[in-house]
Formats: structure tokens, sequence, C-alpha cells
């Protein structure tokens, strides 16, 4: 497939707080940079994993004290589940008093309230910009894909929203190797399997890889080998083949004599198209479906209204599939 690239233009920024006059006020500020980020919302901690779990984050700015799932909590969930996605806390607290009850050293920034918001869309913008994913792909395989990373020895992490239900995963690539994934609540090698058995998906770069260890001890192509024997033993992979060995089983799928042009028995052309025939028979008997396709279309060129080459030609390229399936 050719593949598609692009540049992000905006980042998602995430607001977590229980107080819903706050996050209008930040919204409402926030929407002169609309061309920089756009502003999602959660009221609580599970809204926000919520969200995590269908949108992508570039930065995730959070309370402390709220209902249900706590901002403490939360931020602990987000270095185990999210360890790319930087994270600034508000709080009515001072820092200091803050930061040894979280036992988090990773904290970007600690917003006091009530939060400044031309001060907040400055740290704001200095993270969205250094954080900003270098492109996206479309249209490339994702086994393909981290294939290229593993022969280039890439640092990075790559985000996939895959097609079906929008699905959100992320691979962590440390000089071409993976070394851990998430999805959803999936971690480590189970997750990676899961995300590089995707069909489809759009693929986002960011050109940095957090600090995390690797998870996986495997390379790259002993991954990838795992994936492809699991797809291949998959039942809708089985249920592919039975269901294409039927059609080729059918009387529809045998090779009918064909209709050579009007010409003089013993015309060039004629004897020409004869041969190519004959060969064409030959080769599809011996097992040589590219030596036959090979022949069917150039007697096509011949005989571009003939059906029966035309069939004969369909059934040859479905027997090559089938053999690369």
């Amino acid at each position: 497939m050719e593949a598609t690239r692009g540049v992000n233009l905006k980042a998602n920024v995430l607001i977590v707080d229980d107080d819903s006059v706050c996050l209008n006020l930040l919204r409402g500020s926030f929407s002169q940079y609309a061309d920089r980020f756009s502003v999602l919302t959660a009221g609580d901690g599970l809204e926000a994993l919520d969200v995590m779990a269908r949108e992508p984050v570039a930065l995730i700015v959070t309370d402390l004290i709220m209902p249900r799932l706590d901002g403490s909590e939360l931020l602990q969930r987000l270095a185990e589940d999210h360890p790319h996605v930087p994270r600034m806390v508000m709080t009515s607290l001072t820092a200091p008093l803050v930061q040894l009850p979280l036992g988090l050293d990773d904290i970007l920034d600690y917003i006091v309230k009530p939060v400044a918001t031309a001060e907040l869309a400055d740290k704001i913008l200095t993270v969205v910009e250094s954080q900003r994913e270098s492109g996206f792909l479309r249209g490339i395989s994702i086994s393909s894909f981290v294939q290229l990373l593993d022969i280039e020895g890439k640092t990075c992490t790559i985000i996939l929203r895959g097609d079906a239900g929008g699905s959100l995963g992320t691979l962590y690539f440390r000089d071409g190797n993976i070394i851990d994934g998430r999805r959803g609540g999936q971690r480590g090698f189970e997750a990676v399997c899961e995300i590089i058995s995707w069909q489809d998906a759009r693929i986002s770069i960011i050109d940095a890889c957090p600090d995390i260890p690797d998870a996986i001890q495997k390379r790259t192509q002993e991954i990838l080998l795992v994936v492809a024997q699991r797809i291949d033993e998959s039942p809708e992979a089985r249920a592919a083949r039975q269901k294409r060995a039927a059609r080729l089983a059918s009387p529809f799928y045998e090779l009918k004599q064909s209709v050579t042009p009007s010409e003089p028995s013993d015309s060039p052309l004629r004897q020409k198209l004869r041969d190519l025939q004959n060969r064409a028979f030959a080769a599809y008997n011996a097992g040589d479906f590219v030596e036959a396709r090979h022949c069917w279309m150039e007697l096509l060129l011949h005989s571009p209204e003939s059906k029966i080459v035309e069939h004969n030609l369909r059934v040859v390229e479905e027997q090559l599939r089938a053999r690369q399936a």
C-alpha cells in the first residue's frame, strides 16, 4: 500500500478538575489558541482515563483533590499506562507540600490556584511545541512500519488509532527494539502483539521515548514472527482459506479453451496465439501460475474482447493469491 505522511497541527491537552467553573474558564480562555492545541476536559480521574482510552493526549493538567479517582492516583496510573504523556499539577497547596506525598519526580510543573490563565497557556504551549508529533502515516501496514523502525534503529514513541472502533495503542521503541506497549488495560508483550495485529491504523510518531525499562526482552523480528503465526492461526484466517479453497474447487474455476481471432489457420498471428495458449495451459498444469498469467495477459492484448481469456486470467490470478495467503 502507498503510505501518506502529514504534519499534525494541533495537539490535545487534557485538563482534569471537578470544578466545572474552573474547567469552563480555562476552556474559554484557551479558545484563542485553537490553532495550536485543542482542550479536552474531565471531571475526575476516571473520566480522564476514559478520555485517554479514546483520544491521543499530548499533555495532561490535573487537580489533586477530586472524587472517585483523585489526582495522586491518576498520576500514578498515568505513569504506568501512559509514560510518554507529560503531566502538570494544579493545586491550592504549595509545590513543596505536594511533591513529597506524591512520590513522583517527573511532574513537569505545579500550578497554584487560582490559575493565572496566561501563565498556564505559556507553559502549555512550551510543552506542546516540544512534544509535537513529527508526523503521521497511513496506508502502510503496522508490521511493515515496525520493521522499518527496526532497520533504522529508531528511538521513538508511536501512537496508533485502529480503524476498527477507534482503538488506541502505544508502542515504545529504543534503538529499533520494542521495549513496551500499552493498549487499554493491556501492557507489555500481549499489548504489543495485539496492536501489531491490527489490519489498519493511523500512526502518529513522536521522536522520543520515555525512560522506562524493557518489558519485552525480545528482538523485533521475533515479535513479528509471533504476530504472523497468531494471525495465520486465527479463526478469521482459517475461514478465509476454507472459503477460497471452496471457490477454487467450483466448476467456475476451470480453465476454458480460448477463442483465437478469426485469422487463416496458417497465419503467423494465429500460430503465435496458439503457441501462447499451449504454453499457458502447460504452465498452469505444472503449477507455474506466474508464467501462466504472463501468457494469458499477452493473449488478452490480442483478444481484448475474449471473455474466455479474461476468465482464465482471473482463475490464474486467484490461484496466485491463494498460494501467497
